[in-house]
């Protein structure tokens, strides 16, 4: 077991179980619901059939069968419970950190879930990695997690009635499309701000030269970083307002977390939140 995994178990028992049953109640109660084409315990009704042999009596539809010279039983829509995803940005700039005594974006991101996921687990939960099905044990989680490569999750899978934890320096283009695509598809999410401290601080001085990122990103010498601090500090704040904005108007939430923080402190705002959700 790796050393950030054995941080995840440790997190995860001083948080305890985290169920969200009644989370995902409450979004079925506000039409949230995703029925599956066979017969189960949902609200809707789906079809009408022929009472079996030895089948009780009581569950006959005595309205509809009153219309044939057969009894009928009416059948509701089984419906499938929400699930919790998880997603954690794989992309060049996760794997930045500032400083040899901190944990890389992507690190951070990796413990945060694979915690959360733990938790849950205890909690009965129904678990997956966005776009990785078939990762459902928790060390192959914990390595879908810590293995994508892909700045945003793959939405083809998710259904309304889910809630996803996203983990990102949300800094790719195409996030704010793919949360107000969610959303309207009736996924609930938080959006788990990543970053490091230089980032929120830039305690630059001096000549400052930044190699790139990712590929593709351009390298900059800046000159004295003391004469773009507050341009900095202004780009800064409009991408936290830019982020905020884009959870309030799609109904998820924003969690921050640096990664000179407490990642327990993080973990509690993510569980009280969803915890919050059944009202």
């Amino acid at each position: 077991m790796t050393a950030l995994l054995t941080e995840a178990e440790r997190l995860a028992a001083a948080l305890g179980p985290l169920s969200l049953s009644h989370v995902h109640r409450r979004i079925m109660a506000e039409g949230g619901q995703h029925p599956r084409r066979r017969a189960g315990s949902g609200t809707e009704f789906w079809q009408y059939r022929p009472l079996a042999p030895g089948e009780a009596r009581g569950r006959v539809d005595w309205r509809r069968s009153a219309r044939s010279d057969d009894l009928f039983v009416r059948e509701r829509e089984r419906e499938e419970p929400g699930r919790l995803l998880l997603f954690a940005d794989g992309s060049g700039s996760m794997r930045f950190r500032s400083s040899e005594a901190l944990a890389e974006k992507g690190e951070a991101a990796t413990l945060l879930l694979t915690a959360l996921a733990m938790a849950a687990r205890q909690g009965d939960e129904h678990v997956r990695v966005a776009g990785r099905p078939d990762a459902r044990a928790l060390p192959d989680l914990h390595a879908a997690l810590l293995t994508s490569v892909f700045s945003v999750p793959e939405t083809g899978a998710l259904r309304a009635g889910d809630t996803i934890i996203w983990a990102s320096d949300f800094l790719d283009s195409d996030d704010l499309a793919t949360v107000t695509a969610l959303a309207r598809r009736g996924v609930t999410g938080v959006m788990l701000h990543i970053a490091d401290p230089v980032e929120a601080d830039f305690p630059f001085s001096g000549h400052v030269r930044f190699t790139r990122a990712e590929i593709g990103d351009p390298e900059a010498d800046i000159g004295r970083a003391e004469a773009l601090s507050d341009t900095y500090a202004k780009a800064w704040q409009e991408h936290q307002d830019r982020l905020g904005t884009m959870a309030a108007d799609n109904g998820w939430a924003l969690i921050r977390h640096r990664t000179d923080a407490d990642p327990a402190v993080t973990l509690s705002a993510i569980a009280r939140h969803l915890m919050s959700e059944a009202g």
